[in-house]
Formats: structure tokens, sequence, C-alpha cells
């Protein structure tokens, strides 16, 4: 019996390009730490058992840095609302970032690596995290929203004083020699 088959071209054999192993691990660190912080924020957030203290750290957190960080205690009082309002959409999204967080990690641990899965995983790990911070930006926006024009005016000022502030070289200049030391 003879084997009609034709032998395999270079193209098929030649082994596919790959990312460098630096570039994959700080992916993966990125993405870990990413799952770990919206998974705590979404747990504590959604149980409504956390600490009111602990709970706003979590919704300053899910929402844009300065924004949640200059809102009232009671405006974060009604975000945190907001959010527990949308408990099973968040919590559904919650369950897939973890599950599909541990599928990732036996994915690492295979002898082989499945570079197509893992582009899957971490792009529906991406979309999840997107969907739960988007939560986020929807209560701050409702909560905004129900501010009185003194308040929201206020609140501008706060974020004014409290926004984002532009470096200069220098400041950047001694920050890094502080790390290197």
């Amino acid at each position: 019996m003879t084997d009609d088959t034709p032998p395999p071209s270079n193209e098929e054999t030649a082994p596919k390009p790959r990312a460098p192993g630096w570039m994959r691990i700080a992916l993966i660190l990125s993405l870990a730490v990413n799952v770990l912080i919206v998974g705590t924020i979404a747990g504590a957030v959604l149980s409504g058992r956390a600490a009111d203290r602990g709970t706003a750290e979590q919704v300053r957190q899910i929402t844009p840095g300065p924004y949640s960080r200059a809102l009232p205690q009671e405006y974060r009082r009604a975000m945190r609302q907001e959010l527990r309002d949308n408990r099973q959409a968040l919590r559904q999204h919650s369950r897939v970032l973890r599950s599909s967080f541990q599928e990732t990690v036996t994915l690492l641990e295979a002898e082989t690596l499945d570079m197509e899965r893992l582009e899957i995983l971490l792009t529906d790990q991406r979309t999840n995290l997107s969907t739960l911070q988007s939560h986020g930006h929807t209560a701050l926006i409702a909560v905004i929203g129900q501010m009185s024009v003194a308040d929201r005016q206020s609140y501008a000022q706060r974020l004014r004083e409290q926004g984002p502030k532009r470096r200069t070289r220098d400041q950047f200049q001694r920050r890094r020699d502080q790390s290197s030391d």
C-alpha cells in the first residue's frame, strides 16, 4: 500500500511566530491583577456586606478615579445603591470572569500552550471587565444627574482641586530617581 499524501510544505511545518516571553508574562500578570481587582470590587459591592468605608473605596475603583473620589458621601451611597440595583448583571459578569480566569491559569499550566484559546479567554475577560466598568460609569452619571446645581458646582470645584495633575519633567525624574534607590 502506498501513501499518496504529499509531504507537508515548509509553510505547514514552520512554527508559528510567538510573542516574546516577557510580553506574554506581562499580559497575563496585568490580566490577573485586573480580574482580582474587579472580582473583589464586584463581590464586595454586590454582597452589600462590605463596610461602608471599604465599599466606597471599591466604588472609586470601578469608576473613573477623580470623579468618584470627589463625590460627597451621600452621593457615594447613592452610587453604591445604583450598582446594587444592577446586582444580577454584575454578578453574572463576575462569575464569567472568575471562571475564565481559572481556565486561563489551567491553560498556562499545561505542557503546551494553546495561544488561540489564550487569545479568546483574554479577549472575553477584557469584554467582561469593560462591561463592569460601564456599569460603574452609568451609576456615576445617574448620581451626577441627581445633584442640585449647588452640589454639582461644589463637586466641580473638588474635581478641579483633586483631579489629575500634569507632572513636569523634573517631577518624573525625581520619582524615577526615588524608585531606583
